[in-house]
């Protein structure tokens, strides 16, 4: 009943459930290789070249909203030049 009230609640107030799922499914997985890594190789393991890759895409892929709709308001507020 939890779950469905959980549900129930993200439905109405437009929370998107994908992302809650995966993080629920993945998280206590996500947790454990990240204790592993830290136990392993300190803070070093984040100046790696993979690791700096895919935190540079991760940046990109949260800010572009932003930076979409920026844009996006600059182009209406300028006249059309014909």
């Amino acid at each position: 009943m939890v779950f469905g009230a959980v549900g129930y609640f993200m439905v109405k107030y437009r929370f998107p459930r994908p992302p809650f799922i995966l993080g629920f499914i993945l998280g206590k997985l996500a947790e454990t290789y990240l204790y592993s890594s830290a136990t392993r190789y300190g803070a070093a393991w984040l100046l790696r070249p993979k690791v700096l890759i895919i935190l540079a895409i991760a940046v990109a892929f949260a800010v572009y909203p932003f930076v979409q709709k920026r844009f996006k308001k600059e182009d209406l507020s300028e006249p059309d030049k014909i």
